[in-house]
């Protein structure tokens, strides 16, 4: 989010909240079901599915920041794509030029 709004002139207030908003929950997902360390011991898992973790295998060690990131800039460019972009004026004020 902050990268983009840096770099790409498109970044809007829509597409940074909405990125937030699919980051923090991918990121909590992968924290509570997936994740091995997080997951096991808080056992939210293990209540719902009858397993220590969602998904097994290698998928149990993968950082939820790896997960969460792609996807947050996915909805980023996806709500980028469906909004109207801004319009020249507002970019000249923002940008200077």
């Amino acid at each position: 989010m902050y990268t983009d709004a840096l770099f790409w002139k498109c970044m809007m207030k829509e597409e940074a909240i909405e990125s937030l908003i699919v980051g923090t929950f991918a990121s909590l997902f992968w924290l509570i079901f997936v994740h091995a360390k997080e997951a096991a011991p808080l056992g939210i898992s293990q209540a719902l599915f009858g397993k220590a973790t969602f998904l097994t295998g290698i998928w149990t060690v993968i950082d939820p920041i790896l997960i969460a990131t792609p996807l947050a800039i996915l909805a980023a460019v996806v709500v980028s794509l469906v909004t109207n972009p801004p319009s020249k004026k507002h970019l000249e004020i923002c940008y200077h030029k």
